[in-house]
């Protein structure tokens, strides 16, 4: 399971601050905090930076830690290559809007690298139906596989929407994932917990409720900040119950 602590975002004023400023220390001061908190990955997000690439090394830099996955998101296409050779380890890449012209030229790169790096496909296609949202994100995967990029490579968003939008996203978001998983059996998949809780208030047994539901049907990958921490606690009670990472045994020793 994959717990990504997202607070490493230049969107974020302090962290773009801390970035144009080359503060190391409150980078390094934020990953201490994720690793104590009890998060087993980073996702760095550069994507509105006038340089993306240079704040991605900036930030890539400060992670001295080998245990912790990377989750780089990437907006512009010239990053790829200025970026992602040079790096020392895998991780899973997060191409933002992807196009099919873009696929082109990312898909190729990643074929290049070592097979333990992943890809993670967040985008929204805009509409509000299971079909649509299926079919487009299959293009892109069908993609992928043409560059030998096989399922179980990747990570898929089915959430496409925040809890509250409507009484029925949980099980939309499983109707997309059923279908996902009746064709790719070894795909991935993943939910940023801040799109599943916008809009909610002091709503934690709700959103708890929905991380257990959702790692019973597949869910493997959740992103979260240190603000809401305390879903983490809820993530491993789970997945202790469906006997993974050491079962109730490791749980209650912990």
């Amino acid at each position: 399971m994959l717990i990504i602590c997202n607070n490493l975002s230049t969107h974020n004023q302090d962290i773009n601050e801390a970035v144009q400023n080359k503060d190391s220390q409150k980078i390094k001061d934020i990953i201490s905090q994720a690793v104590e908190s009890g998060f087993n990955a980073l996702e760095l997000d550069a994507t509105n930076s006038t340089n993306e690439a240079e704040a991605l090394h900036f930030l890539l830099d400060q992670v001295d830690n080998p245990e912790l996955t990377l989750v780089i998101k990437i907006k512009n296409p010239a990053t790829y290559d200025q970026v992602i050779p040079s790096m020392k380890r895998s991780g899973i890449l997060n191409p933002v809007d992807i196009t099919l012209d873009q696929a082109d030229t990312v898909f190729p790169m990643l074929k290049r690298l070592e097979d333990d790096w992943k890809v993670l496909f967040t985008q929204d296609y805009g509409e509000d139906t299971v079909s649509n949202e299926i079919e487009g994100s299959k293009k892109v995967i069908a993609k992928a596989e043409q560059e030998g990029i096989l399922p179980e490579r990747i990570y898929v968003e089915p959430l496409t929407q925040p809890i509250k939008t409507n009484n029925n996203t949980y099980i939309k978001m499983k109707r997309i994932l059923d279908a996902f998983s009746n064709v790719y059996p070894s795909m991935n998949y993943y939910i940023n917990l801040l799109l599943a809780a916008d809009g909610l208030k002091d709503e934690v047994i709700l959103v708890n409720d929905f991380i257990s539901m959702s790692i019973q049907i597949g869910v493997e990958a959740f992103s979260l900040d240190l603000d809401h921490k305390e879903h983490i606690e809820t993530i491993n009670a789970a997945i202790a119950l469906l006997n993974q990472n050491g079962g109730i045994s490791a749980y209650l020793k912990k």
